[in-house]
């Protein structure tokens, strides 16, 4: 018993520990870059730089995020010059916990 809630704990503070990583990551990022995360897409970190391109608003691309969430495969598309890359966080489909989306803007 002691070893399966020792196991447990261990994991979690690994699986927070990588959040507050891929957190800082985003916020330091020289590119736009944001993380949606659950089937509701909540951002969960946003770069300025991310903010700066969306000029304020948080609109993106749902039908993009739906596809690589639901099926756990990387995407990219052009609009307006620039070019989104969405890619699913998590280990398969089956565990698809978020998106991690990088924008470049097209010279």
């Amino acid at each position: 018993m002691a070893t399966d809630v020792c196991e447990r704990e261990i994991n979690r503070l690994v699986a927070s520990q990588s959040q507050r990583d891929l957190r800082a990551l985003v916020m330091s990022a020289p590119v736009p870059m944001c993380i949606y995360r659950g089937v509701e897409f909540k951002v969960e970190a946003v770069n300025d730089l991310m903010m700066d391109l969306w000029q304020g608003t948080r609109t993106m691309n749902t039908a993009a995020l739906h596809h690589v969430f639901h099926n756990g495969v990387s995407y990219s598309y052009a609009e307006n010059g620039i070019t989104y890359n969405y890619t699913p966080l998590g280990s398969g489909i089956a565990s698809v916990s978020g998106v991690c989306v990088m924008a470049v803007k097209q010279s």
